[in-house]
């Protein structure tokens, strides 16, 4: 703005006014911020409904600060180790990160409380699910899910996360161990993965839905720490004849001589032609 716009919308002040309190502490600001490389940014609200996150200038509003990134160091995308937009190594320009705001809210509406009634592992598959609809530059899938976590949390959950000791320098494979170790007792996950080492199919299931109930069973205990070759093996041993014959026969030869990738694949193969015909036929 010219000096004399500004004069024509604040006639009470005069030039010696305006040269103290506005002319000076700018220059300075831009001086420091010329230094230390730092370029402030606004976030915007893009036409696709997108927050526009920029590195250095992260939030519109305090609140949203508060929520999104709890101390004054890292912004909830930028980690200063493992990202490539580190505090320590600014880049001359702003570069902009952009997470669709539907994201941010659809995980703040389903936070986990740490009250029993949500599962830990449905939660944690939920924020997957989530962090899985974007991708950032520069950020890894496990960042974004480290970085978003706080944010699904709340109640009992939300005070665990705030006693942890120093929970953003931890890599997420730890955060993920700390969080089933406090709301997935011993217990628990001892009964889970007896369920999915003594799975057996109902009458009458066939192969591929007795595969999607046993995969379920191994989403819900994601660290049950059976090998894979075992539960399949013990998944064959319990089908019929008719089915162990059938995939015998896929692979002209023994399901069990095959290696576990291979046996895995066409268990796979198997349910994804059984939905997808299911689908045809509800079409016709």
């Amino acid at each position: 703005m010219e000096n004399k716009e500004f004069y024509s919308i604040f006639p009470e002040f005069g030039f010696e006014v305006f040269e103290e309190k506005f002319k000076k502490p700018m220059e300075l600001y831009l001086q420091v911020n010329a230094l230390n490389t730092v370029i402030a940014n606004t976030m915007e609200k893009s036409k696709l409904g997108e927050a526009s996150f920029y590195e250095n200038d992260l939030f519109s509003s305090l609140a949203l600060e508060e929520k999104i990134c709890s101390d004054d160091i890292l912004s909830p995308i930028c980690d200063n180790s493992n990202d490539a937009c580190g505090i320590l190594n600014q880049p001359t320009e702003s570069i902009p990160f952009k997470i669709p705001m539907g994201i941010v809210e659809k995980i703040m509406d389903e936070r986990y409380a740490g009250d029993g009634t949500v599962h830990p592992s449905d939660h944690l598959l939920k924020l997957k699910e989530l962090c899985e609809l974007f991708k950032v530059a520069g950020l890894s899938r496990e960042n974004a899910m480290k970085k978003l976590f706080p944010l699904s949390l709340k109640d009992k959950a939300k005070e665990w996360y705030k006693l942890l000791d120093d929970p953003h320098h931890l890599e997420w494979k730890d955060l993920e161990s700390l969080f089933y170790f406090k709301f997935y007792p011993p217990h628990e996950m001892h009964i889970d993965r007896n369920y999915i080492y003594n799975f057996h199919p109902h009458d009458g299931e066939s192969i591929a839905q007795a595969w999607g109930r046993l995969k379920s069973l191994m989403l819900k205990c994601p660290i049950h720490e059976l090998p894979i070759n075992i539960v399949i093996n013990n998944f064959y041993a319990r089908l019929s004849g008719q089915y162990k014959d059938y995939l015998d026969a896929c692979f002209e030869g023994s399901f069990t001589s095959k290696k576990v990738e291979a046996r895995w694949d066409l268990l796979e193969r198997i349910q994804s032609n059984t939905e997808d015909w299911e689908n045809d036929k509800g079409k016709g």
